[in-house]
């Protein structure tokens, strides 16, 4: 009786639940969509790039959704570091959705560095909405080699499972700044 009870609670709960992941999937986009609209961005570049470890996308076709097309793009992320460069700062971005390889590394306006910063550090929190104009695309590629007893061992170079995306920080918005 007690376990029956505990399932019908799950079960509505599960419902309300799958309702508000709907609503703030909604309202996610509405801010997308209202962030693109004001910057002249495209929306939705990423459909039919096939990313990630497993994915078939090139190089090559990360770059022309992304700098090709000379217009700013809106991205999805989490703000995984700031630093400085020279005289100004970077952002780097990492993905904020599964199946989503893109990293955006990303100069930072000086004006937007304290609301950058105040962003909340916990994950589920940190998601933004960015705008940015893309400059270039690139896969790291890594190279390792060794030296032991005279022997040298060299391991073939071989490329990230990831794209990283250089440019500039247009504008951004919290995604969860209404969260509890």
């Amino acid at each position: 009786m007690i376990v029956l009870t505990l399932v019908v609670i799950a079960s509505c709960r599960g419902d309300s639940g799958r309702d508000q992941v709907l609503k703030r999937m909604a309202i996610d986009q509405a801010q997308l969509e209202e962030l693109a609209k004001a910057h002249s961005a495209v929306v939705g570049w990423e459909k039919d790039l096939s990313l990630g470890a497993l994915g078939t996308s090139l190089t090559v076709d990360v770059q022309e959704r992304l700098v090709d097309r000379k217009e700013p793009i809106v991205f999805r992320g989490r703000i995984a570091d700031i630093q400085r460069a020279g005289a100004g700062m970077i952002a780097l971005f990492k993905p904020s959705r599964p199946g989503s390889w893109i990293y955006f590394r990303l100069v930072v306006p000086t004006e937007m560095v304290k609301s950058l910063r105040q962003l909340p550090r916990e994950s589920w929190r940190s998601e933004v909405a960015g705008v940015a104009r893309v400059e270039a695309v690139r896969r790291p590629t890594f190279e390792l080699s060794s030296q032991s007893d005279g022997d040298t061992w060299e391991i073939e170079p071989g490329t990230a499972d990831y794209f990283l995306a250089e440019g500039t920080l247009i504008a951004f918005r919290s995604l969860r700044e209404n969260d509890q």
